[in-house]
């Protein structure tokens, strides 16, 4: 259904009409007609442009052609799009730290791919990047570069500035088997020698070996998480500083129960 008239409306009781022309449409299973004003009160001229309107309205319902805000979208430039990322994840509750290594990532990868549309992306580029740096960095960080962008993408693809998402069939790096360097915890003499020498951060390092808290859950501790009253001392890692949004109590050894009441 299609119709090309100046619409009518009714206001505080009195009938008027529109001076520009507009489109009404209806297709497929559209569940109500939809109104486009035309902007021009030349009936010809808005009998072409309502003409051209549905026809492009059509291709688009069809996948034709991408929407118009995803046309729109391709020209803006890529780090923009990142910033409205950022600011939605940040109104969805992510940690700064997230936000931070999310643009670091994504960033690095538009300046050294030479992404500045989203036209300019392709899953190439990131399988020559990805190739040039597999020396220097291990499968699970090019991984995580490779998920930054994804995710990106892929809200991107939601929120209709981009009809696909054109890293979606990379896969990830392997990395069985080529673990770049090993991994243990410190021996008690490496441990006191760290101590010895750590100055004003001892007891930092102390209650991190302790508590096997995080850096940035460390980081967030006040004084009123610590409970060292009772037969059980502890510390309460609050839910909104952990990685699983859970609060947890961890208990405390007589060790660092003794430095923190010092």
């Amino acid at each position: 259904m299609i119709d090309i008239l100046k619409r009518r409306r009714r206001r505080n009781g009195v009938l008027k009409v529109d001076s520009y022309y507009s489109l009404r449409y209806r297709f497929g299973d559209m569940p109500r007609e939809k109104w486009l004003s035309l902007k021009t009160s030349d009936k010809q001229v808005a009998i072409k442009k309502g003409n051209d309107l549905y026809r492009q309205k059509q291709q688009e319902a069809a996948g034709i052609i991408p929407s118009q805000a995803a046309r729109n979208a391709g020209t803006t430039p890529l780090p923009h799009h990142l910033e409205d990322y950022l600011a939605d994840l940040k109104a969805r509750g992510k940690t700064p730290k997230h936000i931070e290594v999310c643009r670091a990532r994504t960033t690095k990868l538009f300046n050294e791919c030479h992404w500045k549309l989203m036209g300019d992306v392709q899953s190439d580029d990131f399988i020559r990047w990805r190739n040039k740096n597999a020396g220097q960095l291990s499968a699970t960080t090019l991984n995580h570069y490779l998920d930054a962008a994804i995710t990106l993408f892929n809200w991107m693809e939601k929120d209709g500035r981009t009809s696909l998402n054109p890293l979606q069939h990379v896969k990830k790096a392997d990395g069985r088997g080529k673990l770049k360097r090993e991994r243990r915890a410190f021996n008690e003499d490496e441990l006191e020698r760290l101590l010895d020498t750590a100055g004003p951060n001892r007891l930092a390092y102390f209650l991190a070996v302790c508590t096997g808290l995080r850096r940035n859950e460390l980081e967030q501790l006040t004084w009123g998480d610590v409970c060292l009253d009772g037969s059980a001392p502890y510390i309460l890692a609050r839910a909104s500083t952990t990685k699983n949004r859970k609060e947890e109590r961890v208990s405390l050894s007589p060790e660092i129960t003794g430095e923190l009441a010092e």
